[in-house]
């Protein structure tokens, strides 16, 4: 399915499940509480600067939220996955943090990242499979949080430039560094 303009996901939630796949080229926005993408489901970001705002956005068994090279997602005060369910968030693109110091961004799913992270503002909460097999740009502005726990294993091409930004990893963290790109 492909939606040329805007693909609107409102409140009381809901499911996207089956073999199904959107591509979205205009502005993604999801709002409100418990979304879910089960089984095979998959929603593409193909082009625009898009948001994900709410409560909480589930992803189940294989299904997957991308973002696809040169898009944007912009993502604020919103728990993406939850414990250890094996959706992924797939990032080709730019993912966005924007935050508050009060509503953080909780991200619990598997990211695959070749892309680029942004914490521009407030908090990132990288938790259970999050940070399972962690590669590409992770930066931080100035004055932002990045929680790490969990197993964290980096792969080779990962480079987190994150010399302004106030780390912390819990003491059940378990990191295995498989890169030379880490610049705190």
């Amino acid at each position: 399915i492909a939606v040329k303009r805007s693909f609107v996901w409102g409140g009381g939630g809901g499911s996207l499940r089956g073999d199904v796949r959107i591509d979205v080229y205009g502005n993604f926005f999801v709002y409100d509480s418990y979304h879910y993408l089960r089984d095979n489901a998959e929603i593409v970001v193909k082009t625009n600067v898009t948001s994900v705002y709410g409560n909480y956005f589930y992803f189940y068994d294989k299904s997957k939220l991308t973002v696809d090279y040169g898009a944007i997602l912009n993502v604020h005060a919103y728990t993406l996955g939850y414990g250890a369910y094996t959706g992924k968030l797939v990032n080709y693109g730019l993912v966005r943090i924007v935050s508050t110091a009060n509503q953080p961004v909780y991200i619990n799913v598997e990211i695959v990242n070749s892309g680029t992270i942004d914490v521009v503002t407030g908090k990132l909460y990288l938790q259970y499979n999050a940070g399972k097999a962690l590669g590409g740009n992770l930066r931080g502005k100035k004055g932002t949080n990045i929680y790490f726990s969990g197993i964290v294993s980096l792969t080779p091409d990962a480079h987190f430039l994150l010399q302004n930004t106030n780390v912390y990893v819990y003491s059940t963290t378990n990191v295995f560094a498989n890169t030379s790109g880490l610049t705190f």
